[in-house]
This record gives structure tokens, C-alpha cells and sequence, in this order.
């Protein structure tokens, strides 16, 4: 079979705090058996990023693309609006080769703090579920609710975490998770994404000067987020060729 290039994706993990117990709720949908990709099984929101949201996003870079797909896409599959601005980007996930159909995929969390109604399509999907992680992944091993790899793979990560607080305070923390390790689908910072705004702040060489001479509180936690423990914001002054780029795709988003 001929290795068939990856569509670019975007989907969305909405969460919740349940009203009943205290823990994460997240939303499933149930796609339609007759589909070829994922038929029957239960997923994130989410789909192909179209041309319509490279152009919305005012250029070709992926990111912020992905974006609007994911806004688009949640509205289309949930009947749910959001906002890009409660995006936070978590991992990439590549269908691996020799598939028939391949995606490369933004994963984001969308923490939801009001009530929303859901609306499926009654076409391309079915049935909507909110449900702990747990209880997702129970199910999943039951074999009563099929999950693919990258949902069982996040809903296993968010488990970890109890409130929605301690989930965002994670998801933001920068970490993500890229499948494979060494895809070659996922330059982010060539692709237009900047965790948290730090590529334009650190594209100030002014800033990093006040950086350096400790005049922003609490700077060195925040530096060590990007830069590893073992770099000070001052190495990245006495080497001009240094700039926002070369610093994140180094350490974190090569």
C-alpha cells in the first residue's frame, strides 16, 4: 500500500466538573458503524481542518488553523460554541503509515464552567455521552464502549487529575504529547504555535533584558517552563543568534 500522507486534524476534549460526584466529566460522541474511519466508535469532537479555516485564520500556518477547526467542528458535531481562547493545545497524534486513511491531529482541552446542551447530527453522529475517565476506560475494557488509541490514551491522562482546576493547571504546564515521538508532522513553532504567549514575549530582547535583572516577578519558574532548569535567561542574552524560535524548538518544541 502506498504511504498516504496525513490529513491535518483538530479535535476538542471538552471537560466538566460533574454535578453529581466529585471528578472530571468528559464528552463522547458515538460515531455512525457506516463510516469508514472510526465507525462505532467513541470520540472527541473533532475533524479535517478545511481550507475555509485556513483562510478564516488569515494564512497557511497549521496551528492556528487548527483552531478554527476546532471551534467549527465542535459546534457541527455537539451543537456547542466555544471560544479559541479556552483552547489549550495538549498533544499531536499521527495515524501511523500504511493506514488507509491517516490524520495528523491537534489535541486540545476546552474547560467548560457553565452548563451547555448538546445537539448531535443524527448522521455522522449518533449519540453523545458525558462521562468520567474511569468510567470511560472501564467500559472500554468491558468492551461495551470502543475507544480508539489516542481517546483511551488522553482519557488515561486526564484520570489523573481529580478537579478541573488540576486539570488545566497540567494541560497548561506545556507538556505535550506527540505520537510518534519523532513524527515528522509536527514542527509547531514553524506550524504558528506559541504556548501561553511566550513567543512573542520572548522575542523581546528588551524584555529578556528585564528578564535578567529580575524586574518581572516571578520569572525564573515561568523561564524554567521553556528553558530547562539548567538555563538562565542570562546564557540566552550573551548569544544574539538566540531568539524565541531557537529556544522553544530547542528544548521543548523541536
Amino acid at each position: 500500500m502506498t504511504n498516504i500522507q496525513p490529513v491535518p486534524a483538530a479535535t476538542v476534549v471538552l471537560a466538566r466538573e460533574s454535578e453529581v460526584h466529585p471528578d472530571i466529566e468528559i464528552l463522547l460522541l458515538k460515531r455512525n458503524s457506516r463510516l469508514v474511519f472510526h465507525g462505532g466508535h467513541w470520540v472527541f469532537p473533532g475533524g479535517r481542518i478545511d481550507a475555509k479555516d485556513f483562510k478564516r485564520s488569515r494564512g497557511d500556518l497549521e496551528y492556528p488553523a487548527a483552531l478554527k477547526a476546532a471551534v467549527r467542528e465542535t459546534r457541527e458535531e455537539a451543537g456547542i460554541e466555544i471560544s479559541e481562547e479556552h483552547l489549550i493545545h495538549t498533544a499531536h497524534w499521527t495515524t501511523p503509515p500504511k493506514q488507509p486513511r491517516r490524520f495528523s491531529t491537534w489535541f486540545f482541552v476546552c474547560p467548560l464552567y457553565e452548563h451547555v446542551s448538546v445537539r448531535v447530527d443524527n448522521d455522522e453522529i449518533l449519540e453523545h455521552r458525558w462521562i468520567t475517565p474511569v468510567k470511560a476506560l472501564a467500559e472500554a475494557d468491558a468492551e461495551s464502549l470502543v475507544l480508539p488509541r489516542p481517546t483511551r490514551v488522553t482519557l488515561q491522562d486526564i484520570a489523573l487529575h481529580q478537579t478541573l482546576k488540576e486539570l488545566v493547571a497540567a494541560a497548561t504546564e506545556g507538556n505535550i504529547r506527540v505520537f510518534p515521538k519523532d513524527s515528522k508532522h509536527y514542527h509547531p513553532v514553524k506550524m504558528g504555535y506559541s504556548p501561553s504567549g511566550w513567543f512573542e514575549i520572548f522575542s523581546s530582547r528588551w524584555l529578556l533584558q528585564e528578564v535578567a535583572d529580575r524586574q518581572v516577578p516571578d520569572i525564573s519558574s515561568l523561564s524554567r517552563r521553556f528553558l530547562g532548569d539548567s538555563t538562565k535567561p542570562e546564557s540566552i542574552l550573551g548569544d544574539p543568534s538566540h531568539n524565541a524560535v531557537g529556544v522553544l524548538s530547542k528544548n521543548n518544541l523541536a
